[in-house]
């Protein structure tokens, strides 16, 4: 921004040099900030507005590198007096984009949503909302694929899966969110090779995350994943999903599995070096925000989030703590934008909850986590779970997934999403989802 006091009509010029002005002078007691050896002028003699204004903008040209500034200024000659007036100078100093701020994420708030498939009595209803929901706004798309799925069996690898999810959100218009994942939740989601054939929660015998052989093993599958997510327009890699579930309480793994994510993170950016690489918490990591939190911190250009604001007993918090419980989120990354991989709450069971919540308590929900999107800059992805409920099949593995059959979590679980499982018909948070697209 450069101010010039003086005459409010005149010519405009806008000068920059790549070098320093080492005492050239000064005009009208303004120093001069330019050097004028080798001062440039992308804008000469440009006609002021009525009211001595101009708007301009002018790309950095290209070639220079990382690492130098620009000096710039502004001057108005006044063609009648012949005056010349010089606006402050202004120093340009180029960086490198960091991957963890997500310079292949397209500037603004970035809403996903996710869809299950429906029975066939519901799949009208619930194609024609999934089109609405892009219509007003749902722009990008959380994808999740395990090692195992592209390596199958050792040294094999299948590329099909990836292409399909890549494929599909492409046709939808949707940047991607991919998760390759080493961990989901409490499990290992490795080639059978790698994990103990008795005891398949645990590394094979000889291993540990840091062990050469799963860390040349998982730079072939990166290989893969890579230049094709970067191509499809996606920003962000996850190496594992709810993580803490299984490390948190054992210092030993945790450093270990950081080297893992530290080691895959410099492989994909000797050739990505702008796509973000991390792993995803639960909210009671940031909560905690014990040594699992600050290592893998430094392992990752940033950190993803699921938050499901639930109870000991696995009932719902009032919304009214999304707020402040987002604003711990960003604290966690800060100064990285904040990534909410998946945000969801639960009605209950309808027309009869017994879990404490209801349709008016997920609506509020859904509300406040739009005023917390549009009161926070950084809070640039967030994907929400989830446009249609589970089946009950569906339920019944994330409950064995997570190790968990309690009655009040299996609700939570069976009713996460914005509309109802068998008929597709909407819940009240689905019309307060597409007021906060159109509010974004």
């Amino acid at each position: 921004h450069f101010e010039i006091h003086g005459p409010p009509a005149g010519l405009l010029f806008l000068a920059y040099s790549p070098t320093p002005p080492f005492g050239a002078g000064s005009i009208g007691g303004v120093p001069l900030e330019v050097d004028p050896q080798t001062v440039m002028y992308p804008l000469f003699g440009q006609p002021l507005s009525p009211a001595g204004e101009h708007v301009h903008e002018q790309l950095i040209p290209a070639g220079l590198p990382p690492g130098i500034s620009i000096w710039t200024q502004a001057a108005v000659l006044d063609p009648l007096a012949g005056d010349l007036s010089l606006s402050n100078g202004v120093r340009l100093d180029l960086v490198s984009p960091d991957p963890g701020d997500l310079p292949l994420l397209a500037a603004g708030h970035h809403v996903g949503l996710i869809y299950t498939t429906p029975p066939s009595a519901a799949a009208p209803a619930m194609d024609a909302a999934w089109g609405e929901c892009l219509a007003k706004g749902v722009d990008s798309y959380e994808l999740s694929l395990s090692w195992s799925d592209l390596e199958p069996a050792p040294g094999v690898y299948s590329t099909q899966a990836l292409t399909n999810l890549l494929g599909t959100a492409s046709t939808a218009g949707l940047t991607p969110y991919l998760s390759v994942t080493a961990i989901d939740a409490g499990g290992l989601t490795l080639p059978s090779d790698l994990v103990d054939p008795l005891d398949p929660t645990q590394l094979a015998p000889g291993l540990t995350w840091d062990s050469a052989q799963l860390r040349d093993r998982y730079q072939q599958v990166l290989d893969i994943v890579t230049p094709s997510l970067v191509k499809s327009g996606g920003f962000f890699l996850s190496l594992g999903s709810e993580v803490d579930l299984r490390l948190a309480g054992d210092p030993v793994q945790t450093v270990e599995f950081a080297s893992f994510v530290q080691s895959a993170r410099s492989y994909v950016h000797s050739t990505q070096p702008l796509l973000a690489v991390g792993v995803r918490l639960t909210y009671d990591a940031a909560v905690t925000a014990g040594p699992l939190l600050a290592v893998l911190r430094v392992a990752t250009d940033n950190l993803a989030w699921t938050y499901f604001p639930l109870q000991a007993d696995h009932t719902p918090r009032d919304p009214s703590v999304v707020p402040g419980e987002l604003a711990l989120l960003q604290l966690a990354v800060a100064p990285r934008p904040l990534i909410l991989q998946q945000v969801g709450y639960p009605s209950g069971y309808q027309p009869t909850p017994t879990n404490g919540s209801s349709e008016e308590l997920q609506r509020a929900f859904v509300e406040a986590v739009f005023d917390a999107i549009l009161a926070n800059p950084k809070l640039r992805f967030a994907s929400l779970v989830q446009l249609g409920e589970h089946g009950p099949s569906e339920v019944s593995a994330l409950a064995a997934k997570y190790g968990i059959t309690d009655a009040m979590f299996v609700e939570h679980l069976a009713t996460l999403g914005l509309r109802s499982y068998a008929t597709g018909s909407p819940k009240a948070a689905y019309a307060e989802l597409l007021a906060g697209l159109e509010s974004l």
